[in-house]
């Protein structure tokens, strides 16, 4: 991840812990890491992904209001958000 590259280098894992902490603390580094992620999904995962939980976007959506938006049914959703963090939990 950007912004990370400094964890690791013959510190302590608590030392190591809060660097991490304070780089998810900069928005623009989150931000990019949270992009890199989801681009490894499909388009309809990574869209879904971020308007269920808000991430760019002012608010979060119900996944009755994301089946009206992509015009699919709630559960094809639903599915589509647990593959793509399953896929997210794979690859970290």
């Amino acid at each position: 991840f950007r912004g990370t590259g400094e964890l690791f280098r013959g510190t302590s894992p608590a030392t190591d812990i809060l660097k991490f902490r304070r780089t998810l603390r900069r928005p623009n580094v989150f931000r990019e890491n949270i992009t890199l992620l989801l681009d490894n999904l499909t388009l309809r995962q990574a869209r879904a992904i971020r308007m269920r939980y808000g991430l760019g976007m002012n608010s979060t959506y119900s996944l009755s209001e994301l089946a009206s938006q992509f015009e699919e049914p709630a559960s094809t959703i639903k599915e589509w958000i647990e593959q793509g963090l399953a896929n997210l939990k794979l690859a970290s």
